[in-house]
């Protein structure tokens, strides 16, 4: 999940709806990103605004609108996690 996740962000994409329900296991019982419907470029060093996903695994910068980048993808993995 993390190797997914960061494969996204390395690419400057912010997948923006990790939650439970977007964690597949595969037949090697790997975890697998799914659902890529959310997602968005965020130019580097910048930031974006538009929200989007599961508001239980928002990070608070996402839910009080604030800009965010891909940090808050590592907080819905946390959440996941947890």
């Amino acid at each position: 999940m993390i190797s997914g996740v960061g494969a996204l962000h390395n690419e400057g994409l912010v997948h923006k709806d990790i939650k439970t329900a977007n964690i597949l296991i595969n037949e090697d019982m790997k975890l697998v990103v799914c659902d890529f419907g959310l997602v968005e470029k965020v130019p580097e060093n910048k930031t974006i605004t538009r929200g989007g996903g599961t508001p239980s695994t928002w990070a608070p910068e996402v839910a009080s609108k604030k800009p965010f980048n891909c940090s808050a993808d590592w907080w819905s993995i946390g959440i996941v996690i947890y």
